[in-house]
């Protein structure tokens, strides 16, 4: 079971947990990167009041980051799980700088798998510039027919299309990617 999936209020080996920046005896975050409610005195009525214990949250996907929603005077402010374990256990001089996955497995925010680095260090961290070239299609010989499929003319590029026809380079690349069926009263094909 990964460890964001993991509920129950109990230690795991070798866990340590600490204050989330910001929310102080209110929240707390874990080395294995599980975020909880600290425990708490809660006014039943008048008179009596209750210990309220610790309690895991549940973390979401929200499609690139794991997310928590932790309330602060009544609003519930989103906060990405991995963000709150580098700023409880990772030490950091400058504002500017982001969290990396290490592993670039996006839902493990363990503490020891995050480091802090700059915008452009992220970017270029181990296969992001593969991944980014998926699907582009860039440098390959392009088509240009009419709507009913003649070709009218060939490019060897996007650019070399855009500037001869007057035709949008990004239209061009929507149609090549399938996204737009024709731009500029043509269809454009990859040869």
């Amino acid at each position: 079971m990964e460890y964001w999936k993991n509920l129950l209020d109990q230690q795991l080996p070798r866990e340590e947990w600490r204050d989330v920046v910001g929310y102080r005896n209110t929240y707390q975050v874990s080395s294995y990167g599980r975020v909880r409610h600290c425990p708490r005195l809660v006014r039943l009525k008048r008179k009596n009041w209750w210990q309220k214990p610790a309690k895991i949250i549940a973390q979401r996907f929200d499609g690139r980051y794991l997310v928590v929603g932790l309330h602060d005077n009544g609003k519930c402010i989103k906060k990405y799980v991995h963000r709150l374990v580098a700023e409880a256990f990772i030490e950091c001089d400058d504002e500017n700088l982001i969290v990396n996955h290490i592993n670039e497995v996006k839902t493990d925010n363990r503490a020891d798998n995050l480091e802090w680095c700059s915008i452009k260090e992220n970017t270029n961290y181990g296969s992001g510039i593969e991944k980014r070239k998926v699907g582009r299609v860039a440098g390959r010989e392009i088509g240009q027919c009419s709507l009913d499929g003649k070709l009218i003319a060939k490019f060897s590029s996007q650019s070399e299309a855009s500037r001869m026809t007057g035709t949008c380079q990004q239209s061009i690349s929507r149609c090549l990617k399938g996204q737009i069926n024709y731009s500029n009263g043509f269809k454009w094909v990859l040869l």
